[in-house]
């Protein structure tokens, strides 16, 4: 019984003793663990960061591009307007729209956050989309963005 308490009382301080550096070394370990998965996950919000960025810019890039594009080119307006209004149109007409198309379709096609480009003149009820071509606005599948 002596030899038992005896053992229990040594095993109890060793085991104190024991214990100490356990758990000196599991929080140092738990803090550079911690310290590290902070580190990652900051760098990783970066990276996302960058990405959301780099596409942002592509967009507005890409936006700029067509609107000058359109914009700065009477004879496409002019074009337009004459197909709009179901007039006679020349030949250098037709190969104006059809470069536009060709143009326009292969910048809707080279990036994935386009999925068709739309010209609309004012005061017409037809548009031209990259998809289907010339159509009228109560016939297409798509009018949200005409109301905005």
């Amino acid at each position: 019984m002596m030899m038992r308490k005896f053992f229990l009382k040594r095993f109890k301080s060793f085991f104190l003793i024991m214990l100490l550096p356990l758990l000196i070394l599991s929080m140092l370990v738990l803090g550079f663990q911690s310290r590290s998965s902070c580190r990652f996950l900051i760098g990783e919000a970066s990276n996302s960061l960058t990405r959301v960025n780099d596409s942002l810019s592509n967009a507005v890039s890409t936006s700029a591009y067509q609107y000058e594009l359109l914009t700065y080119n009477p004879r496409l307006v002019l074009s337009l307007k004459k197909f709009f209004q179901h007039e006679t149109f020349s030949y250098s007409d037709v190969v104006l729209l059809n470069s536009i198309d060709v143009m326009l379709g292969s910048v809707a096609q080279a990036h994935d956050f386009i999925a068709s480009i739309y010209l609309y003149l004012d005061g017409f009820d037809d548009f031209f989309s990259t998809e289907e071509g010339f159509l009228s606005i109560s016939q297409s599948i798509d009018k949200d963005w005409y109301d905005k």
